[in-house]
């Protein structure tokens, strides 16, 4: 038609008679959904007994995904950033990682993170995190922290199968905890980051903005230029830990304390004060 060459189009309007069915797609209860819509709902979270029911099992019968794993517990980071960690973000003498990046598995390649910009979370020196970070042979400032069976970088599809199992034949890690009556549901591998958040806030008693600036759960509040974070708070695991209001709490009732005593002091040397002069007029 372009060239001139014929004068009819004997295509057209053919593809209005043609109808195509697609198989709609099927969301399926251990689909890996990068989503924070329900970041919030407890019911999407393990408690912290049953974390730990989870890593013992993985120590035991998977330990090549072990430091993956509790990583992604202590810090409710996302999949991708996990598996994007270098150990040129791990900031030993700041105490802290940034998280840089994102690897992307389906298309081999490193990318921003969700919200395109790098985040602090802290690392107190000699806490959890730090140790097992520290447990891990170091490599190279641009080497991935955390590396598969086989020394590649880490594929959560390949994980996905590791957590929900092959029927017949491959175990599960939470599948089988199930079998053996010692969790009561399953949830997808990105819930950690569910657990992670419920159990700061709810749990330990951090602010929700605190945990907000170390996961940015919530783009909508995550970087409002009133919000700070006290570099003193730390995340808290297991058992349940002092929050920060806590403590500021707990300091201005010990001032207060103290200067009660110190008024009680002074009142008990008035009060010698006016007995010994009465003493001395009689």
């Amino acid at each position: 038609m372009k060239q001139k060459l014929v004068s009819i189009d004997l295509y057209d309007g053919m593809s209005e008679d043609i109808q195509v069915k697609r198989k709609p797609k099927v969301i399926n209860q251990s689909d890996d959904i990068d989503s924070d819509s329900d970041i919030l709902d407890r019911t999407k979270a393990y408690t912290w007994d049953e974390v730990q029911i989870i890593l013992d099992y993985v120590q035991m019968n998977c330990p090549h995904w072990f430091n993956y794993l509790k990583f992604k517990f202590l810090t409710g980071c996302r999949p991708g950033e996990a598996a994007g960690l270098w150990w040129n973000d791990v900031k030993w003498e700041h105490e802290n990682i940034v998280f840089d990046r994102s690897y992307d598995y389906r298309l081999g390649i490193h990318k921003p993170t969700k919200n395109e910009h790098a985040r602090i979370f802290p690392m107190p020196k000699d806490g959890e995190l730090w140790k097992l970070l520290k447990s891990i042979p170091q490599g190279e400032p641009n080497d991935t922290v955390f590396k598969s069976k086989s020394g590649k970088k880490i594929s959560s599809h390949i994980f996905q199968t590791t957590w929900l199992g092959r029927e017949k034949s491959q175990k599960g890690i939470i599948t089988e905890l199930i079998r053996q009556g010692k969790l009561s549901k399953y949830l997808p591998p990105y819930n950690t980051r569910h657990t992670f958040i419920n159990h700061q806030i709810n749990d330990v008693g951090i602010a929700p903005h605190i945990v907000n600036d170390w996961c940015e759960h919530s783009e909508k509040v995550s970087k409002q230029c009133y919000r700070q974070t006290d570099a003193r708070v730390v995340p808290g695991y297991g058992k349940l830990a002092t929050s920060n209001q806590q403590v500021q709490q707990q300091s201005e009732l010990d001032l207060l304390k103290e200067q009660l005593r110190q008024h009680q002091e002074q009142m008990e040397e008035m009060r010698k004060l006016l007995q010994d002069r009465d003493n001395l007029k009689s």
